[in-house]
């Protein structure tokens, strides 16, 4: 099954009307037919983004939307995931420059073990 992996930003331009992606995401998560995952630290992450931009009501709906869904899964990120992202990103600490590159590294751990992977 194909599933699609949804991080903080692509919420973050779903739910602000003002972002300058928001009618791109608001598209295609519209016509979407797969099932979306996400980690409970992006879970975490975008709700507290939501909170401090958009206000406390906001974060509070899309958590719950989100934590109600049948078509969105939020996977948990282990202890193993969290040291294996260590260890990627001190590997590769000169080689890649990303913004919240531990973050990328526990969340790819975590595709691996569910089996789901960037294209």
């Amino acid at each position: 099954m194909n599933r699609i992996f949804i991080d903080t930003s692509a919420w973050y331009a779903f739910i602000d009307k003002n972002d300058p992606d928001h009618k791109e995401s608001e598209k295609l998560y519209k016509s979407n037919t797969k099932p979306l995952i996400t980690s409970n630290f992006i879970f975490d992450e975008t709700v507290t983004l939501l909170m401090s931009r958009l206000g406390f009501d906001i974060a509070v709906k899309f958590g719950e939307s989100l934590k109600k869904s049948n078509f969105v899964n939020i996977i948990r990120i282990t202890d193993e995931d969290e040291d294996s992202a260590w260890r990627i990103f001190l590997k590769y600490k000169l080689r890649v420059r990303l913004y919240g590159l531990h973050e990328f590294c526990r969340n790819a751990q975590a595709e691996n073990r569910y089996g789901i992977y960037f294209r």
